[in-house]
């Protein structure tokens, strides 16, 4: 299965903070390789519990990758750059 395929098949699931993540996410693409959930709070505009909810969501649906190393935070893969 593709990427895009993947991304598809999520594509209604996805709900409009996840989307707010995500398009933080890639703009800030230029700065950071692993966005740090902090600088995802504050550009997006939503609180920390709302942020970690919504990375959860997109793990599970491979939109991203949370890591801890070498701080909290979170990278997009290929599915949710095609979502975008």
């Amino acid at each position: 299965m593709s990427t895009v395929e993947i991304a598809l098949e999520h594509w209604d699931e996805v709900r409009e903070d996840e989307w707010r993540i995500l398009s933080v996410m890639a703009n800030s693409l230029h700065k950071f390789r692993v966005v740090p959930l902090e600088e995802l709070s504050r550009l997006s505009c939503l609180p920390m519990r709302a942020v970690k909810k919504a990375i959860g969501r997109l793990h599970e649906r491979r939109f991203l990758i949370r890591t801890e190393c070498p701080y909290e935070g979170a990278f997009l893969t290929y599915v949710g750059l095609d979502a975008l």
